[in-house]
């Protein structure tokens, strides 16, 4: 069972969680179940997620889909980079994670050359065109519930990165805020 095994640490962390459920001190089934229950996410925003970029990769032919041409082209560089090698870490890292379940057998041929499968390139840039989507819709959305200019994103303000994209305004909606 996954509850009994592991070390000392995690059956600390464990019974912290259950405390939470069980005032009385005791370690009883319901609340070990209760307390394991509980998923340090929000799935239903994760689904959403998912579904917004679902609907990108579907509408990434049409030209009006920002986000699905966003999309296509971080595929582009992401199968690039795939291709020439530079992933080879990652691969054998993910083989290594996944080279004893059943289901993964094909993505194991392919982690084993140094390369990580579609699907996986895939996934990344749905997850990439997701998030700049988050934060445009953080962006408009500050812009026009305060009138003001958001906080530069974290990674630009205190990290290494050096480029925004600011988000599509084709009907000049931000442009019009400012001027509140």
């Amino acid at each position: 069972m996954y509850v009994l095994s592991g070390d000392a640490q995690a059956v600390t962390e464990l019974y912290a969680k259950t405390d939470k459920y069980n005032k009385s001190g005791k370690i009883t089934k319901e609340h070990l179940e209760k307390a394991l229950a509980r998923r340090p996410w929000n799935a239903k925003f994760k689904t959403l997620c998912w579904k917004i970029s679902e609907s990108f990769v579907k509408q990434s032919s049409n030209d009006a889909c920002y986000y699905g041409k966003i999309y296509l082209e971080r595929k582009a560089y992401e199968t690039a980079k795939n291709d020439a090698g530079d992933y080879a870490k990652l691969a054998a890292v993910c083989l290594e994670k996944n080279k004893n379940k059943p289901k993964m057998r094909e993505a194991c041929k392919v982690y084993r050359t140094g390369k990580l499968p579609s699907q996986h390139i895939v996934s990344r840039c749905m997850r990439y065109a997701v998030k700049l989507f988050l934060a445009h819709l953080h962006e408009v959305w500050y812009r026009l519930e305060l009138g003001k200019e958001p906080p530069m994103p974290y990674a630009i303000a205190y990290g290494k990165h050096v480029h925004k994209i600011d988000p599509p305004d084709p009907d000049g909606i931000l442009v019009n805020s400012e001027k509140k």
